[in-house]
């Protein structure tokens, strides 16, 4: 399951994915406290533009998830580093 994961989120390593600043910003503040992946990023913005940038976050450890245990889905808990229960 995590190589599968990493294999996904590898996709967004490159900086394009991370988009403007201004999403990674309100990306770090709606899951400041950890939160299902796919509605929370909603609260962000635009799907098309923020997932991409979630995704590359993820990617950099700056938004962090369960990777091991199940594949990414929409209910996936992701939150920041530090964060209850968002320790790497």
């Amino acid at each position: 399951m995590l190589a599968g994961n990493v294999r996904w989120l590898a996709r967004y390593r490159h900086p394009r994915c991370a988009g403007r600043a201004e999403i990674g910003q309100r990306l770090r503040g709606v899951f400041a406290s950890p939160a299902p992946l796919l509605a929370t990023a909603e609260r962000a913005g635009d799907r098309i533009a923020v997932l991409p940038a979630l995704l590359h976050l993820m990617w950099q450890q700056e938004l962090v998830a369960e990777l091991a245990a199940a594949r990414l889905c929409p209910t996936t808990l992701v939150a920041t580093v530090g964060s209850v229960g968002g320790a790497r």
